[in-house]
């Protein structure tokens, strides 16, 4: 029942309007499901009404948890409108601990990115976002780490957290802004607000059309001289923990050096080559950032900077270091050839990345034969330069450029081992194959985890 004095009255008439049509096209078939899309209903409602279906679409939800609710909430949520405080917190709170595919969790992100940067947000706001980003903990899923990252990096903006100076470099730079003026904190603020939180290592294009902006609203003696204080840890004499969310702090700051180049601030920031770290987990990401700032120096003493790179990272270097690799390797007369056969270049896989769903195909005939040929549900799920596999026991993902596959519920790195792997596999099998053959062959053999019992697993530190 409606009340009548409901103010959302209006909204819930509405939602129940669409959900009897969507349930009446349900019934009918050949079933047509009833459209219902975010730029149709911004045209067909006004950013008030929106916001009253949107608030009525999260009380519904909460009491029936369905298909037609979700679509009508999906859609709703994926409209970027203004959301004060009375729509924004049930949202975030009644997002908690929900699976995507029954909650538009990406959508909420989208909408409390925006209203990040539209105004400031509120205590109970930034209480709700850390329960949020708590709740997602247990997921694994690639769509899941995605918008947890997204979300560990809003919550570096927090100004009601306490600061843990051993949790991570960059809590000085948070102590930093807390203590500064009202005009110059702001300032630096909307510069951090700015940072892509993606795996790309080089700035987009917005970023440096505002990067020149943000540079001269802050005075370039100003900023140069905050840059060279806030990167001075890393040639000191303690060891620097580097977190996820201080990767992509410094990563923005090693593009600013990019700006502001010059001797002084070159020295800053190639001071990481030789910084004593705490844990490595993640200087994979601003060592490949500092790749890029290297490779602006001529080739004869960018070379053996990039070689030092290559050394550290090993076989985490991404696909992006390698170009520029390949391109700085040019430049000093070597092949690509001659690079590989150097051990700076990965061998070239035996297919095509555009031919991994191919493979795919095969691997699950040769496990499951006519059953995989007729459509049944795969085991493996490809996304970009991603593969889940959802083995018998456990599941992974592989990660296709880099040739490596780890274990989801701990994120221990897999591989074969082959003193104890049965005769009748070794002809397909063997220590000497390419990368990517290894790569196939544990796809293959991990789906079937069950029967095959002849995997290493190497735990990395979390920290």
């Amino acid at each position: 029942m409606i009340d009548s004095n409901d103010p959302l009255k209006h909204a819930h008439e509405q939602i129940n309007f669409w959900m009897v049509e969507m349930e009446d096209a349900a019934s009918k078939r050949p079933y047509h499901p009833l459209p219902l899309d975010a730029k149709n209903l911004k045209k067909k409602f006004g950013s008030g009404q929106l916001t009253g279906l949107l608030q009525a679409a999260v009380i519904r939800a909460q009491f029936r948890n369905d298909q037609i609710v979700y679509r009508i909430l999906s859609a709703l949520a994926a409209i970027p409108i203004p959301l004060g405080d009375e729509q924004l917190n049930p949202l975030l709170e009644a997002s908690i601990g929900r699976a995507q595919c029954t909650w538009p969790r990406e959508a909420v992100c989208e909408r409390i990115e925006d209203e990040f940067h539209r105004r400031p947000l509120n205590a109970e706001t930034w209480s709700r976002l850390h329960e949020l980003h708590a709740g997602m903990a247990g997921d694994s899923s690639i769509e899941g780490q995605t918008l947890r990252r997204r979300l560990a990096v809003l919550l570096w903006h927090d100004p009601y957290e306490a600061l843990d100076p051993k949790k991570c470099w960059s809590e000085a730079i948070r102590r930093d802004l807390r203590a500064m003026p009202e005009h110059p904190r702001r300032l630096w603020n909307v510069l951090f607000a700015a940072t892509p939180v993606s795996d790309n290592t080089e700035p987009p294009n917005k970023w440096k059309q505002a990067a020149e902006s943000h540079v001269a609203e802050i005075g370039v003696g100003p900023f140069r001289n905050q840059l060279l204080e806030w990167l001075t840890p890393f040639h000191g004499s303690e060891p620097v923990r580097l977190s996820m969310v201080g990767s992509h702090i410094l990563k923005a700051l090693l593009w600013y050096c990019r700006v502001l180049r010059g001797p002084e601030v070159d020295s800053a920031a190639f001071a990481l080559l030789y910084t004593k770290w705490r844990n490595k987990d993640f200087i994979f990401r601003p060592f490949t950032v500092l790749a890029g700032n290297i490779a602006m120096l001529p080739a004869e003493e960018a070379w053996p900077l990039l070689l030092h790179i290559q050394g550290k990272l090993g076989a985490k270097a991404s696909g992006r270091l390698e170009k520029i690799v390949t391109q700085v390797g040019a430049q000093q007369g070597l092949s690509e050839e001659e690079l590989r056969s150097y051990g700076l270049l990965r061998p070239k896989p035996g297919s095509q990345p555009e031919d991994v769903g191919k493979i795919l195909r095969v691997l699950e005939k040769m496990n499951w034969g006519a059953t995989a040929a007729n459509g049944a549900e795969s085991r493996f799920h490809h996304d970009g330069d991603y593969i889940e596999i959802d083995g018998q026991r456990d599941r992974y993902r592989g990660h296709v450029p880099t040739c490596t596959i780890r274990r989801l519920r701990d994120g221990a790195v897999v591989g074969l081992d082959y003193a104890r792997i049965p005769e009748h596999w070794r002809w397909i099998a063997k220590p000497d194959q390419t990368e990517f053959q290894k790569f196939a062959m544990l796809l293959f053999t991990l789906a079937l985890d069950q029967q095959n019992d002849f995997f290493v697993f190497q735990r990395e530190s979390t920290d």
